[in-house]
């Protein structure tokens, strides 16, 4: 079984959303990037297994790149990835 900690695309939105990381609660609309993160129980920070399941969360592309005081880092390869529905 592989196991993830963290597994996180690169996302454009369809619809507007809001940013879910730190307590930054930006809006994210539709036709901007954003990254689309999920935790799962064995990731590092936590999270998930106090929550005792994986915990999924947009994150905006200000935060993404460290506007918000964190250091997030975004690979310069990971591939945008249109939501479908």
């Amino acid at each position: 079984m592989k196991e993830y900690g963290v597994k996180t695309v690169r996302r454009v939105a369809r619809a507007d959303r809001r940013c879910r990381w730190g307590d930054c609660h930006r809006g994210i609309r539709a036709t901007e990037p954003y990254l689309h993160t999920v935790e799962f129980p064995n990731g590092e920070a936590g999270y998930a297994a106090a929550a005792g399941h994986p915990v999924a969360m947009d994150i905006c592309h200000e935060c993404a790149h460290g506007g918000y005081g964190e250091d997030l880092l975004v690979p310069a390869g990971l591939p945008i990835r249109e939501a479908t529905r």
